[in-house]
C-alpha cells in the first residue's frame, strides 16, 4: 500500500472528504476535514485510504444532528446514554419523514442550530439537577404551542406534565377537547392519556369554555403536586396556565388557531365545573 502524501484528498464513506496536512508515520496521519468546521484529527493511513474515518461534525443523525467534539459520550459500550437517547429522539421527531407520517403533529417542528451539536444539548441536559430522574424532554409547557426545541424553550418534566402540555390533536374539525353527538357538544380533558368527561353543552362556545377552565384547573393541580420537583419556570408556567391566551375573538365568537387555543370573551364567567372537579379531587392522593 503506497504512502499517503501531504495535500492528498480522500473521500470518506459517510460523506465529505479530508485533506492530509501532516504525515509522521502510517499510524499518525494528521488530516483536516473539508467542511465548514475544518476539524483536524490524527488517523491511521489504512483507515483513511479506505474512507473509514468519522468526522464528528458530519450530520449523521437524520441529516441534521452531529456528535461534535467535547466531554460527552453518546454511549457506554453498546448502550446509548440518557442524554444521547433524548437528543436522538428529538432530532428524529423533527427531521424524520417516516416518524412524522405516524405522528403528523410534529410537522413544522425544528431544533435550534445550537442543539444540532450533541455536545451542546448534553451540556444543557446534564446541568439540570433532574436529569437522572427519568424525566421527559418537553417543549410545550413553557410556551404553549411552541414548535422549536432549544435551551430557552425546553424543560425536563415528569411524563404527566409532558402529556398535559402537548395536548391532543383533533381530526374531526372541532376544537381540541370538544366532541359532538346527538345534538349536543361535550367537553373532555385528558389525564395521563385517559379521557376525563367534563359535561354536555348546547353551544360550542360553552363546551370550549368548560374545556379551557378544566385545563386551567388541572394545570394548577399539577403545579401544586410537582412543586419543588420541577424547575421554577415549569412550576410558574403551570400555576399561571391560561388555555385562553393565544387566540382572538371575531364577531363575538371564538376563533381557533392551529394549536386549538381559544380567545377569552369580554363577558367571561366561569362554567360550572362541579361534576368535573368532584371526580378530580383524588387526582393526587396525599396532597
Amino acid at each position: 500500500m503506497s504512502k499517503v502524501k501531504v495535500g492528498e484528498i480522500y473521500e470518506l464513506k459517510e460523506g465529505g472528504s479530508a485533506t492530509v496536512i501532516e504525515y509522521e508515520h502510517s499510524d499518525r496521519v494528521l488530516i483536516r476535514h473539508n467542511d465548514n468546521y475544518r476539524y483536524e484529527q490524527r488517523v491511521q493511513a489504512g483507515h483513511l485510504k479506505r474512507g473509514n474515518v468519522k468526522n464528528p461534525y458530519h450530520p449523521s443523525v437524520y441529516g441534521v444532528g452531529y456528535l461534535g467534539v467535547g466531554n460527552y459520550r453518546a454511549s457506554e459500550g453498546r448502550k446509548h446514554l440518557p442524554a444521547y437517547k433524548k437528543w436522538q429522539s428529538m432530532i428524529e421527531r423533527c427531521y424524520s419523514e417516516k416518524y412524522q407520517t405516524k405522528k403528523p403533529s410534529y410537522i413544522g417542528c425544528t431544533v435550534d442550530k445550537q442543539w444540532h451539536n450533541f455536545q451542546n444539548f448534553a451540556d444543557w441536559f446534564y446541568s439540570d439537577p433532574r436529569h437522572n430522574l427519568g424525566y421527559e424532554l418537553d417543549k410545550d409547557v413553557l410556551i404553549a404551542g411552541n414548535k422549536i426545541y432549544s435551551s430557552k424553550t425546553c424543560a425536563l418534566v415528569p411524563s404527566e406534565i409532558n402529556i398535559f402540555a402537548k395536548g391532543y390533536a383533533k381530526n374531526n374539525g372541532l376544537p381540541i377537547g370538544v366532541g359532538f353527538r346527538n345534538g349536543s357538544y361535550s367537553a373532555r380533558v385528558y389525564k395521563n392519556g385517559k379521557s376525563q368527561w367534563i359535561g354536555s353543552y348546547s353551544e360550542l362556545n360553552e363546551a370550549v369554555d368548560a374545556y379551557a377552565s378544566a385545563r386551567n384547573y388541572y394545570a394548577r393541580k399539577l403545579s401544586k403536586h410537582w412543586k419543588n420537583k420541577v424547575s421554577y419556570a415549569v412550576y410558574m408556567a403551570l400555576a399561571n396556565w391560561n388555555e385562553l391566551n393565544n387566540s382572538k375573538m371575531v364577531n363575538g365568537k371564538f376563533e381557533f388557531d392551529d394549536n386549538g387555543k381559544i380567545a377569552k370573551p369580554d363577558s367571561y364567567s366561569e362554567p360550572d365545573l362541579k361534576p368535573f372537579i368532584s371526580t378530580m379531587q383524588n387526582l393526587h392522593k396525599g396532597e
